[in-house]
């Protein structure tokens, strides 16, 4: 099973058996959604930039973290709210 199938089987047995917190982190991201592809593009934009700056090659890619392990880094935390989440945004920089 490679990483996407994974996500995807992730993110249907979270919705499945846990109903309500999916519904949950659903809504409070559905609010950053609206605004993340331009999030992602002008991060990766500046990371791009401040690297090539320091004369790094490299690859940078951005996306958005997915429902599933939002939700766990919620429950390690306990206490924190889902509109309390600033971590949704995930960067992978590759340096050549």
């Amino acid at each position: 099973m490679n990483g996407r199938e994974k996500n995807v089987l992730d993110t249907l047995c979270f919705e499945i058996t846990e109903p309500q917190h999916y519904r949950e982190v659903e809504s409070v991201l559905s609010r950053y959604r609206r605004t993340s592809a331009k999030v992602i593009a002008e991060v990766t934009a500046i990371l791009q930039r401040l690297l090539e700056s320091a004369d790094h090659a490299c690859t940078i890619e951005g996306r958005e973290k997915r429902l599933y392990s939002i939700y766990r880094k919620i429950q390690r935390k306990r206490s924190m709210s889902p509109l309390a989440l600033q971590d949704i945004f995930a960067f992978r920089i590759i340096l050549q």
